[in-house]
């Protein structure tokens, strides 16, 4: 076997357990289809079990945000000694500090993500899963899929994935007759052209069917038409609210200008690219995406009901400062001395390399003077040389 079949054997084994895992959590979604004999409710009905399963990891985040706003003052007050210098050595000496202070704390800052890393999987195999419902709820096989999707994309002359069936329902809806003739199996399934039509039914509410696209009844001044070319707008007035309501309701870090100007950008650009994708896939999409969106509003107002984020005042703010400038002078006389600020730094923050300096120049300088001394003592004093004419007068004394 040579190494490409390998691969590809490894790939295909990978694609079955995912389907195997898809049809496992299909089941609830299966449950409340047959109990409602909608899909629209069952898929809403879907959404809000996942979102209480995934609630505990929410209370996780939460947590982790009340831990990290427990030390606003105290990461303020690191902030405000460093403010005005946005040189890249205050700026690390500045990070040393916050990453100083988060350890005493006890406090990780990854520690947020943790548990919406572990939601993006989930949120991505139930976006499987509402997108095939002829593989997970009726239980057709993958090859009857395949089949159907292929000969969908001869018809609509593209290529199409057989686990994407939204996207082709409705090219299967205008075709009936040729899909029976021509696709293996399907016959199996959908005897008559009402059977399938009455599943199709189960993706209407209020007669507006779901399966459709907006991009491709835009145009068209029907009820329906303007009601599935509505959810677009929706999907992304749902997505823009609930950001703003979710940051609004929970901790903010302070952001450097670049990171807010990035929020800025996001905070429309999220929306904006929902508001495409929902208008090129079908509205079904857009009506789950619009629940998430409201769900996970809520989920952070409840969040912040049960774990409310602590305010501080003023006093709190100068409290930790001062705490902050204490600890600074205690940990100067521990060295030895205290340190002197030097006036033409801005905030003081190159004091010590300063101070350092300046040790050892006074460190040279009293080498200097000690081998000087050390020096002298080794070379004997010269003699002094008289002035002439002080020998006779010398004489004459003697006389």
């Amino acid at each position: 076997m040579t190494r490409f079949q390998r691969k590809k054997e490894s790939n295909n084994e990978v694609v079955e357990n995912l389907d195997t895992l898809y049809r496992i959590l299909a089941m609830p979604l299966n449950w409340f289809y047959n109990i409602s004999g909608s899909y629209v409710i069952a898929m809403i009905l879907y959404g809000l079990l996942i979102k209480l399963v995934l609630f505990p990891f929410g209370i996780k985040q939460q947590k982790s945000m009340l831990k990290q706003a427990s030390m606003r003052p105290k990461e303020m007050a690191i902030r405000k000694r460093y403010a005005g210098r946005d040189d890249k050595k205050t700026q690390m000496k500045m990070q040393e500090e916050l990453q100083k202070l988060y350890q005493s704390e006890g406090y990780n800052p990854m520690s947020g993500c943790g548990p919406a890393l572990i939601q993006l999987p989930v949120i991505w195999i139930l976006y499987r899963i509402v997108y095939g419902p002829m593989l997970y709820i009726l239980g057709i096989g993958k090859d009857v899929c395949q089949n159907m999707a292929a000969y969908a994309g001869e018809i609509a002359g593209r290529s199409f994935n057989y686990k994407d069936q939204l996207q082709w329902m409705d090219v299967v809806a205008k075709n009936f007759d040729d899909f029976k003739q021509n696709v293996a199996g399907f016959a199996d399934h959908f005897a008559t052209e009402a059977d399938f039509t009455n599943f199709v039914d189960k993706f209407k509410i209020f007669g507006v069917d779901l399966t459709q696209k907006p991009q491709q009844v835009f145009g068209e001044w029907t009820g329906a038409a303007i009601a599935i070319v509505a959810i677009p707008v929706l999907v992304f007035l749902a997505q823009y609210i609930s950001m703003k309501v979710t940051r609004k309701m929970s901790y903010q870090a302070m952001p450097d200008a670049q990171n807010a100007a990035s929020m800025k950008i996001l905070d429309i650009g999220m929306p904006l690219m929902t508001l495409y994708m929902a208008f090129i896939f079908p509205a079904l999409l857009g009506i789950y995406w619009i629940e998430n969106s409201l769900l996970a509003m809520i989920q952070q107002i409840i969040l912040k009901k049960m774990y409310p984020i602590p305010v501080f005042t003023e006093e709190d703010y100068k409290k930790a400062e001062k705490e902050l400038n204490g600890k600074r002078k205690a940990a100067k006389k521990s060295g030895g001395s205290v340190k002197k600020h030097n006036p033409k730094s801005l905030h003081h923050i190159d004091d010590d390399e300063d101070e350092e300096d300046g040790s050892a120049s006074e460190s040279r300088t009293t080498k200097t003077e000690q081998k000087k001394s050390k020096k002298n003592a080794f070379i004997e004093p010269a003699a002094l040389k008289e002035e002439p004419g002080a020998e006779k007068e010398k004489e004459t004394d003697e006389a």
